[in-house]
């Protein structure tokens, strides 16, 4: 079990700023800041870093949905709020307005001396419309040297390139409108797959992994899909996988560098095979939002025999903020079923202290708002938690309903760790459930007829009857209760 903090690397050091003065970039954060954000997690995702195209007045005049997002954000904001998206790169240099690369280094040798490791952005589909390679490297991109067909005019831009005037097209994926302060890669462009290489290369000597942007979109299959119509020369020429040649040559070079893959459409076991460490668990995501829990139950028996690969989250940079979907109750029940299960757990800034305004990447800065203790309060406890357990065994347990509902409401796991066991009950319902929990694993302890627990969770001593390896229970609507069997507790 491995925990991720995100944090909008941007907005961070502008609050930082105005709490400790103009001077404050990544390498002289406070000690008491690094503290805090490194006490509970393995991994903190710098999201922003690199240096980005600018949007002005007319291309914000030009979207009025970006408009609205920033007006739903950020009540007083101007136009100098809104500084253009970090996923429109220029370049794989560290943003100035947040320091340098000596800044970051220092940033990343601080945190790595308290075991925190430190991950950045790599956004291989498409670079920014104010980045130099459209330019100098036109071919690195999809383009036609004619201009396009009116009904596909939109896609492209216009640009006089150092080899003569080009249409290059935005990057996109197959299902929604154009980036269009972006420029696509051609992927089955060998020299374009070297350079990006080249550019992972790099981020591995200065940092400990990477978060790959959209990665199934540079998939063969799924960029022929997008971009084939194009009917282009040469378009799908390449038959080996760029990631497959990317991740084997960069961990030739750094054995423990580490990859994560946003990956959506049920393609995170195809990016898992091409060698990527961790991937975006998104459908467990739809699931535990939209509450239906035979599905959230479905998608984790699907997924055991590579649960522990896979990126869990309730929120990201991208996600509506859960604290304004879910609530209270239904945010801990939620995080509780992901914060004790195997794998990677993405935890997004402001999550922990149940923030409901999600930021849009364009802004510099953000709403205040006040921590609801209740929510911060439960993190805390998983947490604690998640460190007893963090290096076990993990065992799903069978769940008998006493009434036959048809539903699973009540999730049940246990963890075996140095002889200790830890048994996890939550109830992601409104409803008080009686069940019985069958444990799949012998353990010594149940050779008592009376066990007794600590409940981490609710801070309680009791005990409960063991019956041909099971025990009964009551769980109130919501109930967490994280247990801690052993004999040698004082009742």
């Amino acid at each position: 079990m491995v925990l991720l903090y995100e944090i909008n690397t941007r907005v961070w050091i502008f609050e930082l700023r105005e709490k400790y003065g103009s001077s404050i970039n990544l390498g002289n954060i406070p000690e008491i800041e690094l503290d805090e954000i490194s006490k509970y997690f393995d991994w903190i995702w710098f999201m922003g870093i690199w240096d980005h195209s600018k949007i002005d007045e007319k291309f914000i005049e030009e979207h009025p949905g970006l408009i609205n997002e920033v007006e739903g954000a950020l009540d007083d904001w101007q136009i100098q709020d809104i500084i253009g998206s970090p996923y429109s790169i220029k370049n794989y240099k560290i943003n100035s307005i947040i320091g340098d690369l000596s800044d970051f280094r220092n940033l990343r040798e601080r945190l790595n001396k308290k075991g925190v490791k430190v991950m950045v952005d790599f956004v291989p589909n498409h670079f920014g419309i104010e980045s130099r390679l459209p330019l100098d490297e036109p071919d690195y991109f999809i383009n036609l040297e004619k201009k396009p067909g009116f009904e596909i005019i939109n896609l492209f831009n216009k640009v006089d390139t150092e080899k003569g005037v080009r249409w290059i097209a935005h990057g996109k994926d197959p299902y929604f409108p154009p980036w269009d302060d972006t420029y696509q890669v051609n992927i089955f462009n060998e020299n374009l797959r070297n350079y990006l290489i080249k550019v992972l290369k790099y981020i591995s000597s200065i940092s400990d992994g990477v978060r790959c942007d959209m990665s199934m979109l540079l998939n063969n299959e799924v960029f022929d899909a997008t971009w084939g119509w194009l009917n282009i020369d040469k378009l799908n020429a390449l038959k080996d996988e760029f990631w497959n040649i990317a991740i084997r040559e960069v961990k030739n070079q750094n054995p423990n560098f580490v990859f994560l893959a946003e990956v959506y459409w049920d393609l995170e076991v195809d990016l898992l095979s091409k060698g990527f460490d961790y991937a975006y668990e998104k459908k467990l995501y739809d699931n535990l939002i939209s509450k239906n829990n035979n599905e959230i139950f479905e998608r984790i028996m699907n997924t055991k025999n590579h649960i522990d690969k896979m990126c869990r989250f309730l929120e990201n940079h991208d996600e509506d903020r859960l604290s304004s979907r879910m609530t209270d109750l239904e945010n801990i029940s939620a995080m509780a079923i992901i914060m004790t299960m195997p794998g990677l757990i993405l935890i997004h800034q402001g999550q922990i202290e149940g923030n409901k305004i999600r930021v849009p990447v364009q802004l510099k800065r953000k709403s205040k708002e006040i921590a609801i203790d209740k929510i911060r309060f439960a993190y805390e406890k998983l947490f604690m938690f998640h460190k007893m357990i963090r290096d076990g065994i993990w065992i799903i347990n069978d769940v008998v309903i006493s009434n036959n509902d048809d539903e699973v409401n009540i999730f049940s796991w246990s963890w075996i760790y140095d002889n200790q066991v830890y048994v996890i009950i939550i109830n992601n319902s409104d409803k008080v459930i009686n069940s019985a929990i069958e444990f799949n694993f012998k353990h010594d302890l149940f050779n008592n007829n009376r066990l007794n627990y600590y409940d981490h969770y609710n801070s309680t001593n009791s005990r409960v009857s063991s019956i041909n390896n099971s025990i009964n229970w009551i769980s109130k609507p919501y109930g967490i209760n994280l247990l801690e069997f052993n004999q040698n507790i004082d009742l």
